[in-house]
């Protein structure tokens, strides 16, 4: 199997340092690159985040690293971006795996997402995740939060992705999640993987949010396989 570059795109609050331990097992199929999306990992933070400004910046570091076509790994919201390329930006995507993506959005959904981001609730007492974030984005981590719960409004309010979309999807697909995630079910997966033609689909046991529950060396294992079988030499 040719070599082909694999771009791993992590999920909102991430960072490409949270994301490393998915993307390691990847080496061994490819020249893996890593981005920080933008606002996260210290980046300064816009004004707003939005799907297709992480597009734009997936397909700029192609660019930079003159590579031709990619294939995407996208975590929670990095799938759902690599799925949005893979629909609007095909001749850029070899394939897209996306793991625990939510492709069903909706206002209400959304409001529990703003609320989980909130500073808040995220430095109350026994919640790790201040910690984390703060570790992965430096002092600013609360404007990182706080652009995210934007981000998420945003979502429910206008889904980048509908219905038409992912049935207009021509890449390989492969469609990862867990028996049973707290923010995606399983049967929320099965569906997309209907919507979308030819999609393959990978369950493992457990829970998929947070990433550390991903068991991220078979996870690999699977998209290293899929990659031999759906992406093209």
């Amino acid at each position: 199997m040719t070599a082909h570059t694999i771009v791993v795109l992590h999920g909102a609050n991430g960072s490409a340092r949270e994301i490393e331990p998915l993307a390691a097992p990847l080496r061994a199929y490819g020249r893996v690159l890593v981005p920080d999306l933008p606002g996260h990992g210290g980046r300064p933070v816009p004004p707003k985040l939005s799907i297709e400004d992480n597009a734009a910046e997936v397909l700029a570091l192609l660019d930079r690293e003159k590579v031709e076509r990619a294939i995407l790994v996208g975590y929670s919201l990095g799938g759902y971006a690599a799925l949005y390329l893979a629909r609007h930006s095909p001749g850029r995507v070899l394939g897209v795996c996306s793991i625990a993506a939510k492709i069903d959005l909706n206002p209400e959904i959304t409001r529990h997402w703003v609320y989980l981001a909130q500073p808040e609730r995220l430095e109350r007492p026994g919640n790790p995740r201040a910690g984390e974030l703060q570790a992965l984005h430096g002092p600013e981590w609360r404007a990182v939060t706080l652009a995210n719960a934007a981000f998420f409004a945003d979502l429910g309010e206008r889904p980048p992705l509908a219905e038409a979309d992912l049935a207009a999807i021509t890449r390989p697909v492969l469609l990862v999640n867990s028996s049973r995630d707290s923010l995606v079910s399983w049967e929320e997966t099965l569906a997309m993987g209907r919507r979308i033609p030819g999609a393959k689909l990978v369950m493992f046991y457990g829970m998929a949010h947070p990433l550390r529950n991903v068991p991220v060396e078979r996870v690999g294992d699977a998209i290293g396989q899929w990659m031999k079988e759906a992406v093209p030499a």
